[in-house]
């Protein structure tokens, strides 16, 4: 009997006792067996033990037990030489997120159904994924021809890919058959590459061979266009560029947009009239339209802005998201109460953060912490879930202005809603430093109490604790532990470097502090750097970094810092 998976078929047939057909011959049909002798697997059929496997690997599924129920298909799949259990087996291992027994079942489906696109794709989009770049361009190597879906999976995880990557993926599409060599999929793909690279004319010439099979294609147009108009720089030359395509795919949004973009740079006032026409070809798409006001709002253009800010607003008057771009047009405009109105429109989400943190820029400084509680415990009752957030804005805010008691106690009061916010605990942390050192340490270990294993929360009082206390070694060790998880943080490596620094152990110190600065040249890195490049007697290279601190950021205490550090030697 043959059996379709999970068929009432199987079913009943299990129910009823019925044997499997055996194969009419072996040059026909191979035989697998299993560790019984006696068990005859036929490809194509299951037999009573493959049935009761089935059976139990459903009862797995169904009882959330995957694990169980992926072994189960997987090895009725080795046995029965079934591509649907191995597709089976594949299904369950993606749905459980476990990379090793996705590679494992795709590569058994693949095997059994070479011909099949999908364990293929999944294959190799597992690879990228996985960052395994070897294992993706061998499997890219066993297929003599790619579907437009492999060249779309590819490209989208190029951007993930090294130099050296990019060079052997490009030697791969150069050395597919010729008919593969002129498919257009191939030829942007290649050209992207190129881009890549940074081999811009290189990417010009392969899109110019596109374009001689296809002329006035919107994709390599398209791309040709970016090229020219953003690389080289060349604005006017990529706008002639994009006419014929324009004029013969009218309606392609990505070409228009692009248009619109480099007319931004080139001729502004041709702008509101082709938006209006984009919009106008695409019956209003809001999220088209949503696309251009940004643009335009970024743009300065706050007129044509507006108009479609309200024409949202009119096609949605529930989604209070858009309030947050009216008021910065009027925020823009110099209108203040208008701005702060908008603003105030806004209901919840990542937009309601937005519009707290532009309304503490327009209102009065002096405005009283009990009004700005006030303000804070309106937008908490809107949005409860963002108590965190929506508190440490209206902290910083009191910080700027060096009002650090009323920032704790501000926060003191929230904390009360969400005593283990260690994101509040952290922020009232930084608020004593100027004022109680010893309680920033103390608030400080409070938050890593509450997580342990956090590296920047280790980092932060490890390097409090080299400046505010006396125990170096456990100041040293957080620090080392913190580097040791996040390795590639400039401000674990600046502590680290500080760390050295304070033992005296300059050379060491300069290694660190100097791959701090190149990732992250902020003032309190850069006093950092100075001060160590003084110590081994480099003064004249401290002085010159000095100079562009105080150009950079001539207000900031870091900086002044430094100054007066460096005067003093």
């Amino acid at each position: 009997m043959r059996s379709t998976l999970f068929s009432a078929l199987a079913l009943s047939a299990l129910l009823a006792g019925c044997t499997p057909t055996k194969p009419n011959s072996p040059s026909e049909q191979a035989e697998l067996k299993s560790a019984d002798s006696t068990t005859i697997y036929t490809p194509g059929e299951l037999n009573q033990e493959s049935l009761l496997d089935l059976i139990s690997a459903e009862l797995y599924g169904q009882n959330r037990d995957f694990a169980q129920s992926q072994a189960l298909f997987y090895k009725q799949a080795q046995l029965s030489q079934s591509p649907e259990l191995a597709e089976r087996a594949t299904r369950i291992s993606q749905f459980m997120r476990d990379a090793e027994l996705v590679e494992q079942s795709a590569t058994l489906w693949q095997t059994l159904d070479p011909n099949k696109a999908l364990p293929f794709q999944i294959l190799l989009n597992l690879y990228f994924q996985e960052g395994k770049i070897d294992q993706a361009l061998e499997l890219l190597a066993s297929r003599s021809e790619f579907s437009a879906e492999t060249y779309g999976l590819i490209e989208s995880h190029r951007a993930t890919l090294q130099p050296t990557e990019l060079n052997a993926l490009f030697d791969l599409l150069q050395h597919l058959g010729p008919e593969q060599q002129q498919k257009l999929p191939n030829i942007l793909l290649q050209a992207r590459i190129q881009r890549s690279l940074q081999q811009p004319n290189k990417a010009i010439d392969l899109l110019d061979q596109g374009l001689a099979i296809d002329p006035n294609n919107a994709d390599l147009t398209l791309d040709k266009a970016r090229i020219i108009g953003i690389d080289l720089e060349e604005i006017a030359r990529a706008l002639d560029l994009m006419q014929p395509a324009l004029k013969e795919h009218a309606d392609h949004r990505e070409l228009q947009a692009f248009q619109i973009r480099l007319l931004l740079i080139e001729s502004p006032d041709q702008v509101p009239n082709l938006v209006e026409s984009a919009i106008n070809e695409s019956n209003e798409d809001p999220q088209l339209i949503y696309y251009y006001a940004l643009l335009l709002l970024e743009n300065e253009l706050l007129d044509p802005a507006e108009r479609w800010i309200d024409r949202l607003i009119a096609m949605d008057p529930e989604n209070s998201d858009i309030y947050l771009y009216k008021g910065a047009i009027e925020q823009q405009r110099g209108n203040t109460e208008a701005a702060l109105i908008a603003y105030g429109k806004v209901k919840s989400g990542d937009n309601l953060l937005n519009a707290f943190a532009r309304t503490l820029e327009l209102i009065d400084p002096t405005t009283s912490s009990s009004e700005l509680e006030v303000r804070l415990t309106t937008l908490i009752k809107q949005d409860p879930e963002r108590i965190e957030p929506l508190t440490r804005i209206a902290a910083e805010w009191l910080l700027d202005q060096q009002r650090n008691q009323e920032a704790i106690d501000l926060i003191d009061e929230q904390l009360k809603i969400v005593p283990q916010a260690n994101s509040l605990i952290y922020a009232k942390a930084i608020a004593f430093e100027p004022i109680n050192p010893e309680q920033m340490l103390i608030n400080l270990e409070l938050a890593l109490s509450l997580d342990e294993e956090n590296p920047s929360l280790k980092n932060a009082l490890g390097y409090s604790m080299l400046l505010y206390s006396d125990d170096f070694e456990r100041a040293f060790n957080l620090i080392k532990e913190a580097y040791q998880s996040t390795p590639d943080d400039p401000a674990v490596i600046d502590s680290m470097g500080w760390a050295f620094y304070l033992s005296n152990n300059y050379e060491e110190a300069l290694i660190y502090i100097e791959q701090a600065f190149k990732a992250f040249p902020d003032p309190e890195v850069a006093k950092h750097y100075i001060q160590v490049l003084a110590k081994l007697e480099r003064i004249d290279e401290a002085k010159t970094l000095l100079d562009t601190l105080l150009q950079d950021h001539p207000e900031n205490r870091h900086t002044l810092e430094a100054e007066q550090w460096l005067n003093s030697l």
